[in-house]
Order: structure tokens, then C-alpha cells, then sequence
């Protein structure tokens, strides 16, 4: 009983890994690379931080909607590989260093966050039984928020490895966005488990 609860931590740490590691890429790394790499006005990217709040505001409430219709673990494994599908075209935007590209690059890809973010809390629920609910959830958001923490100094060292350029900033984004899908598919399969085992 144990070891499965452990299991379903290391689960949900996999799945909330969304809100943190790409998050503060897209958020504190990018206006970082924006100006220093890039030399753009802060306010440009500034505001393709804010526009990106809007649209992940928006993209919450319209991935706890998918939540409900098809499973929160399908919500959230299938809308995270969209977000790995569109990590290395939205960096390719950002790349371009031209003001307008660069906000929609920052703006959609902090906007797609929110659709796995919007079936987390349910999903994040459903995997724990009550009596350890609250404690089990709040290891696997905080652990995760812990490692997602390092996202931005990792980003940080690959560009300057790698010679100031963003593709190692999008491979970080999709890595960390498998990651977060990889947790919907396996807490799918845990609730499979249970449905069998009930």
C-alpha cells in the first residue's frame, strides 16, 4: 500500500512538473534570453508574459473542460503533447528577435500551459485516497515545484554551451512537457487499476 502511494507521488510529481519547470522558462528565463541574447526591450517581452497570462487563463478553464468531457488524465496527457508538438515553433518565433513573432511566441506558448493545468487538480484528486489526499497532492506540487525550480538555470548553461542559440531552450520545454505527459498516461493507468481492483 505503501510503495503504490509512493508511486502515485512520483506520478503526480511527473504530471505538475507543468507548472513549474515550463512555466518559468516561458516566464523568467525567456525575458533573461530576450534581453541579454536577443537585445529586446524588457517591455516586449513583458508583454508577451502578460498576453500569455490571458491566454493560459483561458486555456485553465478550457482544459478543465476537456478534463470533464474525456478523463482528467487525457486532458492532461494529450493537451501536454501538444505542447511538445509546438515547443520548437514557438521558439523558433522567439528566435527570430522580431517584436511581434516574439510575443505571440511567448504569449501561445504560456497560453498552451494552462490546458493540462486546467485537468491537474482533478487529476491530482482522483489518484489519492482520502485519507491521504491533502498530504499526497501537496508532496507531488511541491517536489515538483522544487525541480521545475532548477528549469531556468538549466536553460541558462545549455545557451551559453550552445552558443547563445533558443533550440536548447525548446528541447527543454518539450522534454519537461513529456514529462508532465508521461505522468496523465501513468495516473491513467492507475486509475485503470483501480476500476479493476474495486
Amino acid at each position: 500500500m505503501l510503495r503504490t502511494s509512493w508511486r502515485r507521488v512520483l506520478i503526480g510529481v511527473c504530471a505538475s512538473l507543468v507548472g513549474s519547470a515550463p512555466f518559468y522558462l516561458l516566464t523568467t528565463f525567456i525575458v533573461n534570453f530576450g534581453t541579454e541574447t536577443l537585445h529586446l526591450a524588457a517591455g516586449i517581452l513583458l508583454t508577451g508574459t502578460m498576453l500569455g497570462a490571458v491566454l493560459e487563463g483561458i486555456a485553465i478553464f478550457f482544459g478543465g473542460q476537456l478534463g470533464d468531457r474525456f478523463t482528467p488524465w487525457k486532458a492532461v496527457g494529450m493537451t501536454a503533447l501538444l505542447s511538445v508538438v509546438l515547443a520548437f515553433p514557438l521558439m523558433a518565433l522567439v528566435g527570430t528577435a522580431s517584436p511581434p513573432l516574439v510575443i505571440i511566441g511567448i504569449g501561445v506558448g504560456i497560453g498552451l500551459l494552462g490546458l493540462p493545468y486546467g485537468a491537474l487538480g482533478s487529476m491530482m484528486a482522483d489518484m489519492f485516497p482520502d485519507r491521504s489526499r491533502y498530504t499526497a497532492v501537496a508532496v507531488s506540487y511541491n517536489v515538483s515545484g522544487a525541480i521545475g525550480g532548477f528549469a531556468p538555470s538549466v536553460a541558462l548553461a545549455s545557451v551559453t554551451v550552445f552558443g547563445g542559440t533558443i533550440w536548447a531552450t525548446a528541447v527543454l520545454l518539450a522534454l519537461s512537457m513529456i514529462i508532465t505527459a508521461l505522468g496523465g498516461i501513468l495516473a491513467g493507468r492507475a486509475a485503470h487499476n483501480d476500476s479493476l481492483t474495486s
